[in-house]
This record gives C-alpha cells, structure tokens and sequence, in this order.
C-alpha cells in the first residue's frame, strides 16, 4: 500500500526531509503524515476485523453446533480455503 501510495521512501528512509526548501519541505512532511497515517490506521482497522470476526464466528453456526469442536473445524477449512487462488477453491456449504 505504501508503494501504492509512493510513500515507501519516506517510510525506508531513502527520501530524507529537505531542509532549505520551504515548498519541498512542505510537500515532504505531507507525504510524512499520510505515511504515518496508512501506518496508524491499517493496522487498527485490521485488528477491529479481528475482534468482531470470533463472535460473527459463533453467530454463524446453528446452536447446536457453537462448540469449540465445530467453530475449530469450521475455521481450519476457511483458513486453508484463504490461501487458494478462486478457482480452487471449494464451497462449503451445498445447496
């Protein structure tokens, strides 16, 4: 995202901040702040994904089968399902 972006450099420390030109410098310490921000926030939303996705987890199953047993089942399969590329991967529910 940050190559994306083209903030890598201010982030890896390549572009160094100017420090004669006030109009580069102010350009500089933008691109500065929108890196910081992608940096800040990313991971946060991230880890608002998370703390929902284990209660949308239970909420999911039927009753019946909110037990340890089939949510680690359940999560196994979906986790492995991740790193397939689309056509590979299979539904896991049949209609």
């Amino acid at each position: 995202m940050l190559m994306a972006k083209d903030l890598y450099d201010i982030v890896n420390g390549t572009d160094k901040q100017p420090t004669e030109d006030a109009e580069l410098i102010a350009k500089w310490k933008l691109r500065d702040a929108k890196a910081q921000e992608a940096l800040e926030t990313r991971p946060l939303a991230y880890k608002m994904q998370c703390s929902f996705a284990g209660s949308a987890a239970w909420k999911s199953e039927p009753s019946d089968k909110q037990d340890i047993n089939h949510l680690t089942s359940r999560l196994l399969v979906e986790e492995d399902e991740i790193g397939k590329p689309e056509e590979e991967t299979v539904a896991l529910v049949y209609t």
